[in-house]
């Protein structure tokens, strides 16, 4: 990955894992801020500025979401957060037929 960052905006980076364009360009500007070390706004301004004059440019800001599946006691933190990444958001709608469903079986006949 090229793209002409300063020393520690890649090496914040390369810490945390993310190596080539197409890693970046899923993170939102948020998640950069929030999620790595050494990186600040200034560093990320930085990245959406050499993403653009590539064309490119980071994800768009994600609102808080609800997730399928469920969780035992014992999962992980790195088990759940595989699931995250890897399972699309519930939909408001599938949200709602979910809360029906569980509060039609909850509810005594």
């Amino acid at each position: 990955m090229d793209l002409g960052l300063s020393t520690r905006g890649r090496n914040a980076l390369l810490r945390h894992g993310i190596r080539t364009v197409g890693q970046l360009i899923t993170r939102s500007r948020d998640d950069l801020v929030h999620e790595i070390f050494g990186l600040g706004t200034r560093a990320v301004t930085e990245i959406e500025a050499a993403l653009y004059r590539e064309g490119l440019g980071l994800a768009a800001e994600r609102g808080p979401q609800r997730y399928r599946g469920t969780y035992s006691a014992n999962t992980s933190r790195h088990t759940k957060n595989h699931y995250l990444w890897l399972t699309p958001p519930v939909t408001e709608e599938e949200s709602k037929q979910a809360a029906a469903s569980e509060a039609a079986t909850r509810s005594p006949a």
